[in-house]
This record gives structure tokens, C-alpha cells and sequence, in this order.
């Protein structure tokens, strides 16, 4: 029999509305306050973006409009009804007497998959997050029953050829959420076939991520530095330290090119003559700079780094067509950029026709699919929250949260062959996605690199028919593509 204390407390907690599983010296399984919360699981990614946009498609033959509903998609679904991109790549090359440049540019795409069933219609606008501007409108309308499947529109600013700009439109970014909103009004898209085709856009898109994208913050920095011009101070936001090395015609000299916080472009580089800089201003059409004379620019070569400084020193622009010339700036600087070391090497795979292969020039010693260097022009795009590409030596790596998706080698090039004509050959080559899955494989820590270990790529190129000497049926990669830091 229980103490008539206990006893006499049950009853009270009885009452109570207490519901208890035990009372006196029983014992639970379970602390007597915990209490058991529902498994929370977390909610897939979401894409979306509302619409009054209205295209109108003006022909010869008439004008037919399209109105664009409201959509939305998750990461579950084949594409995403809005994505925001975020790519640095050494994308600008200059030439000048000295040699030529390459410069990083950073660069924002805004895409957008607009209708559904028989005609589809892909928005992308191309966006500087350093001048918050719009730079170009690309509108690919797709036709499910049309022998003309895919046409490209593009609009222009009506008052100067030398702008992309779209007349009648504005965007409004937020890179806190990776929100949009874009308002077109009479907005023309000009077809870039020989036709006379247009697309008139009028109305609203409001592009929404339920999780914030990637920013340029995210690629990591290991380059240091500032510029100084006309006594104002400009952070350098990336640099790439080159190798003396030729590309087809052009011959690079060694050194470092950067980008400034305020979109401009600044080249260190050297050759057996001496030291040489140049400026570039893009935010006034191109407008480039030399320094009247090199005494003040210094070169020192580390073993892992290359440093550049620049005493105060007047930069002088060159002649824009009919343009007055703008005034000298006064620059110093003083930049450090690393070099990269990675080694990437690329090996053929024999056929099934060893002695075919022998007498085959992809098979040769010098061919491309034999080769061996360092990769150090860098293509690094950041796609929505989660997903990675490198680009580098004709090879593309994704990487999605923190895992290999693919890897892919794809270039056009003369086709190796025996016959006398001259033909271009596309080369193909995969894994990953549909094709076998990517082994070999390790994913730098913080995402931005692989190293390959034996890491096959097979032949997914388009038939060969005719080629005297047809590519190898897969390829091999040793080293990686490991990305040093903007």
C-alpha cells in the first residue's frame, strides 16, 4: 500500500488534468518534463517568380502575343524558373605592343524560364554588381513545333551602338536575397538573324530564391592590394598572376593583372625589354590608360607569389575616335597575387585497334590529349546557394554542395585527320550526370578545386563519321584544377 502522503498526492495531480505514469517510488523511461518535438524536415529550395510581363512577337506575317503566368519551381523539378549567377573569369583580352592581357571581370546573370508547352521562352540579363547596372538582354524563344527551334533576340539601347543597354526597361537587384525586380515598358528585342523579327516586352517579373545566393564574397581572396588614383583608394576584389606563355597568336608576358572595387582593370606584366602597366575604365566605354614612363613600377618573383609596385605615376588615356581625350590620372599601387601550382595532366586511353593508334596524331606525343601544365586561366562561376563550376584548359568541373556532379572536357578543334580537307571536329568528353559515374575524384575542402587520380572521361562526342583518325574512346586526368583565390 502506498504512504497516505503519495497517495493522497496523486489524487490531487488526478484532478489536475496531470496525466502522470507513475506516482510514488515509480520510475519512467522518460525525464518527467521532456517532452518529444515532431522531426522538423528542412524545405527544398525554391525558385519562383511572379508575372504581368506580356511578349509580343511581331513578323511578317503578322504579331501574335504571349502572356507569361507566375511560376514556380524547387530543385526537384528538371529547371528552375529563376536562377542568379555569379561568375569571375579572366574574360577580357587586350593587346598592345608590348604583348597582350588578359583581365578578371566579374559578372551576374539573371535567368529566367518563361512558359511552358510549345513555346518557350529563356530570359537571361547580364548584370555588374560593381556599377549595379544592367549590361545586356538576351531573349531565346523556343519553338517545340517549329523547324527553327531556338532564335536569339537581343535589345539595345536605341541612341548608341557601343552600349547593350535596354531602352524602356530597369532592374532592381538585391544581392542580400538574390530578389529581382524588372519592369519592361515597349522594351524591343531585335532578332540577330538576318530577319526583321522583333519581341516587344511590357509588364513585370519579380524573380524570388527562397535561399540567398552565392556572392563574390563566398570566392575566396588570396590576393592583396590597393590602388590609389587622383588620391582616392581603391581595394583590389581579385588578381591573376600569369606565366609568360603563347596562345595561338598572342604571346603573354608574366604578370598581374587586377580588378578594382570600382570595375576597373590595372595590368602589371614584364618581358625581356622591361616593365609595363596598363589601365582600363569600363565604365566609360573601354577608355584605356598607359603610364608616361616605367621608373616608378617594381617587379619582385617569389617563389609562390609575384609582387608589383607602383610609385605615384601619370597615367596618359589614348584617343577615342572624335572624343576630346579625358585628363591624366596620378596611380600608385601596390598588388600580391599568388601563383598557381596545380598540376593537371591529360592522357589518352587506347582503342580497341592498338596498331591503328599508332599511325593516329591524337595518340601522339605532342597531341592534345597528351599534355601536362599548370592550369591559370580560371573561369569560377557560382550558381544559386549550393552549386560550383570550375572552367579551366577546356575542362569543366561542377561541384553542388561540396560533391563532384561532373566533369566534362569540351573544345572545337581542326579535325587530326589524314584527309586533305580542312574540318572542324567537336571533342566531347564526360562523366558524371547520364555517362559513367566520375571516380578518382577529391574535392578541395572549401569547394573550389579537384585533384584527379586516374579519373576517366569517355567519348560522348557526336559521330566522327569520315575521320581518317578518330579521337580516343576516353582520356585520363592526373594533378587538378585547383582554384588559388581571386
Amino acid at each position: 500500500m502506498l504512504p497516505h502522503k503519495n497517495y493522497a498526492g496523486c489524487l490531487i495531480l488526478a484532478a489536475s488534468s496531470l496525466l502522470l505514469s507513475a506516482c510514488g517510488g515509480g520510475s519512467s523511461t522518460n525525464a518527467p518534463n521532456e517532452t518529444t518535438s515532431p522531426e522538423i524536415k528542412p524545405q527544398p529550395f525554391q525558385s519562383s517568380f511572379s508575372s504581368t510581363l506580356t511578349i509580343e512577337e511581331k513578323t511578317t506575317n503578322g504579331s501574335k502575343k504571349y502572356d507569361i503566368p507566375t511560376k514556380s519551381t524547387n530543385e526537384k523539378d528538371n529547371g528552375l524558373a529563376y536562377s542568379v549567377i555569379t561568375e569571375l573569369a579572366n574574360t577580357l583580352a587586350t593587346e598592345t605592343e608590348h604583348g597582350a592581357i588578359r583581365y578578371p571581370r566579374l559578372n551576374q546573370l539573371m535567368r529566367f524560364t518563361l512558359g511552358e508547352n510549345d513555346n518557350r521562352f529563356n530570359l537571361e540579363i547580364e548584370y555588374n554588381p560593381l556599377l549595379k547596372q544592367a549590361t545586356a538582354f538576351t531573349l531565346i524563344k523556343t519553338s517545340i513545333n517549329s523547324a527553327n527551334t531556338d532564335q536569339t533576340f537581343t535589345c539595345e539601347q536605341e541612341d548608341s551602338s557601343l552600349n547593350n543597354q535596354c531602352a524602356g526597361s530597369t532592374v532592381n537587384y538585391d544581392p542580400t536575397y538574390g530578389t529581382v525586380d524588372i519592369n519592361f515598358t515597349q522594351s524591343t528585342f531585335k532578332s540577330n538573324d538576318l530577319s526583321e523579327n522583333l519581341l516587344i516586352l511590357n509588364g513585370k517579373l519579380k524573380g524570388r530564391l527562397s535561399i540567398a545566393p552565392q556572392t563574390l564574397q563566398d570566392i575566396p581572396q588570396t590576393s592583396h592590394g590597393s590602388v590609389v588614383i587622383d588620391g582616392k583608394t581603391h581595394q583590389v576584389i581579385a588578381a591573376v598572376n600569369t606565366p609568360e606563355q603563347i596562345i595561338g597568336s598572342r604571346i603573354f608576358n608574366q604578370g598581374i593583372s587586377v580588378l578594382t572595387n570600382n570595375d576597373i582593370n590595372l595590368s602589371f606584366s614584364k618581358n625581356n625589354n622591361g616593365l609595363y602597366s596598363q589601365y582600363i575604365d569600363h565604365s566609360h566605354y573601354f577608355l584605356d590608360a598607359e603610364p608616361a614612363d616605367t621608373q616608378n613600377l617594381s617587379f619582385k618573383d617569389l617563389t609562390s607569389a609575384s609582387q608589383f609596385t607602383l610609385l605615384a605615376t601619370l597615367y596618359n588615356f589614348s584617343s577615342f575616335g572624335n572624343e576630346p581625350k579625358p585628363a591624366s590620372l596620378m596611380i600608385s599601387a601596390s598588388v600580391e597575387a599568388l601563383k598557381p601550382q596545380q598540376v593537371l595532366t591529360l592522357h589518352p586511353i587506347p582503342s580497341n585497334s592498338p596498331s591503328a593508334d599508332q599511325n593516329n596524331p591524337w595518340y601522339s606525343d605532342n597531341s592534345y590529349f597528351n599534355r601536362s601544365n599548370i592550369p591559370n586561366d580560371f573561369k569560377v562561376s557560382l550558381i544559386n546557394h549550393n552549386t560550383i563550376t570550375l572552367e579551366s584548359q577546356d575542362i569543366k568541373a561542377t561541384i553542388k554542395d561540396k560533391k563532384v556532379k561532373s566533369v566534362q572536357l569540351n573544345t572545337v578543334l581542326l579535325d587530326s585527320s589524314a584527309s586533305s580537307l580542312t574540318r572542324l571536329i567537336i571533342l566531347d568528353y564526360q562523366c558524371g550526370e547520364a555517362n559513367s559515374p566520375c571516380k578518382g575524384i577529391q574535392v578541395e575542402p572549401n569547394g573550389f578545386g579537384v585533384k584527379f587520380n586516374n579519373t576517366v572521361l569517355t567519348n560522348s562526342s557526336p559521330s566522327n563519321h569520315g575521320s581518317d583518325n578518330p579521337p580516343p574512346p576516353a582520356i585520363t586526368l592526373n594533378g587538378g584544377i585547383v582554384y588559388i583565390g581571386r
